[in-house]
């Protein structure tokens, strides 16, 4: 029997399937289009999985001959997501530049100029060569990180939220001092901004009337300032009107500033100058702060949790009571969020958008003005899948899986970016400029190429796959290079 049985066991063994590849899909999006024979076209891949982070290289070809192989790299927290300030918009385009379109009376949209924009204009004097892959919009100022790690910052400074050393305004991106090179995060309060520098240090700057910035005083710092006690181990940050938080590299959460209406999580109302922890803030991986509340995700988890004000309902609980204590959004498996002024956003495991909380200038996105306590899905037109929002103060956005922008709510100054300044805007209208990048993205890959000869050309964007996820390639994108 012996023999026998060996047999069976070594077919057994041989016969046992391999572990499935994680499914991948692979986009590629090509600007500008057409273009001119010599000049620079921008191929910019973005591949995703169902599960986990694609590794690898993409590569890149015309008509079948191949122009370039560039290493993935991955999305991380916030990165190249579309983002509101307190009435204006930003995101980044294909070529790695920066759209902003809305209020621009602080020169928060960088554009050299103090003209409202109704639709996106070009962010001026960035890098060209440094594609931007994060952005953080404040009160009324704007920042940006580039793909080297470097760090700038445009629009109001009466406070030193610009981290330049001075009060002085500035109409384009001027780079923030220290933060050359690693920047690993950035977020922009009402009058502070926050960042992590490349070894995991938390610092911040500019106003700090109610200890927002965490160095234990109420000094205001027109240049980056550490958060004292952490000097490493800080993943990402993220900044309200007068309070800031941060996500350890454990997971666990830290608040401080003002905590009036609890804000900061700790199961008190007292302000701290100092971070103090959220309860039961453990295992983070997503964190957001609006105006004057917050919210988590855990790692593994997609159970939206927030704290903080709630007089119109934006913690999403189904009440309008205040919480100094994370409560759970019920009803609502997340993958993304933002924060507004006193109003909520999310999406949910299907790509649909739901909104909640103040309601006044149809914020919420569902056809009406009633402030709403609980999840309410936004109504587009059509069966529409998203996996980006941004919160404004009233208004908010909403990318598409193929990179298009829409908005809705207030559009007194052109915060929804249709092109007009026709307000309430009730329910989502297309921002003018069509799909903007990062759609649906895990990680991505950019390949800038001079030497595609005048033509039609049919270009691809293929990912090989790897031991854990499987190979995919772009559908063809038609391009002319023009004389």
């Amino acid at each position: 029997m012996f023999p026998t049985f060996r047999l069976f066991l070594v077919c057994l063994l041989t016969a046992a399937p391999a572990a499935a590849q994680i499914p991948t899909q692979t986009r590629l999006a090509v600007t500008p289009s057409p273009s001119q024979r010599g000049q620079e076209a921008t191929l910019f891949a973005t591949v995703w999985a169902t599960d986990g982070t694609p590794a690898g290289d993409v590569a890149f070809t015309s008509d079948g001959t191949p122009l370039g192989t560039v290493a993935l790299a991955a999305l991380g927290p916030d990165q190249g997501r579309v983002v509101g300030g307190e009435s204006h918009g930003c995101a980044i385009a294909v070529d790695g530049q920066v759209q902003c379109w809305g209020w621009n009376g602080d020169r928060q949209l960088g554009d050299g100029t103090l003209t409202n924009r109704p639709a996106p204009v070009t962010v001026q004097g960035l890098p060209g060569g440094d594609p931007v892959v994060q952005l953080a919009a404040g009160g009324r100022h704007t920042c940006a990180v580039t793909e080297s790690g470097a760090l700038w910052c445009w629009g109001y400074n009466a406070s030193g939220q610009l981290g330049v050393g001075t009060i002085t305004q500035v109409f384009v991106p001027v780079q923030v001092p220290g933060f050359g090179a690693g920047t690993r995060h950035v977020a922009a309060g009402g009058n502070h901004t926050c960042a992590v520098d490349a070894a995991g240090g938390a610092w911040c700057w500019g106003s700090n009337i109610y200890g927002q910035l965490g160095d234990g005083t109420l000094d205001r710092r027109t240049s980056p300032t550490a958060v004292p006690g952490f000097a490493s181990g800080v993943a990402q940050v993220a900044a309200g009107e007068r309070h800031s938080c941060f996500v350890l590299t454990n997971g666990r959460v830290r608040c401080w500033g003002d905590n009036t209406f609890g804000q900061l999580g700790d199961g008190t109302t007292t302000a701290s100058l100092l971070p103090v922890p959220v309860v039961n803030g453990r295992r983070t991986a997503q964190l957001a702060a609006g105006a004057y509340h917050t919210c988590m995700v855990r790692d593994g988890s997609t159970r939206l949790r927030c704290w903080g004000r709630n007089a119109y309902g934006q913690l999403g609980d189904g009440t309008s009571t205040t919480q100094s204590a994370p409560v759970t959004v019920p009803g609502l498996a997340v993958t993304a969020f933002a924060l507004g002024g006193n109003h909520s956003c999310a999406i949910d495991t299907r790509a649909r958008a739901w909104c909640w909380g103040r309601n006044a200038a149809g914020q919420v996105g569902d056809g009406t003005q009633v402030n709403t306590t609980s999840p309410t899905r936004v109504q587009f037109a059509g069966r529409v899948r998203n996996w980006a929002l941004a919160a404004q103060s009233n208004s908010s956005c909403a990318q598409r899986e193929n990179g298009a922008l829409t908005c809705w709510g207030s559009n007194t100054l052109g915060q929804t970016g249709d092109g007009t300044t026709t307000s309430p805007r009730l329910l989502p209208v297309a921002v003018v400029g069509g799909a903007f990048a990062w759609p649906r993205a895990a990680a991505f890959a950019r390949l800038v190429t001079s030497t595609l000869p005048r033509g039609r050309h049919e270009l691809r964007a293929a990912y090989p796959g790897s031991a854990t996820h499987a190979g995919s390639t772009s559908a063809a994108v038609r391009h002319r290079v023009q004389r």
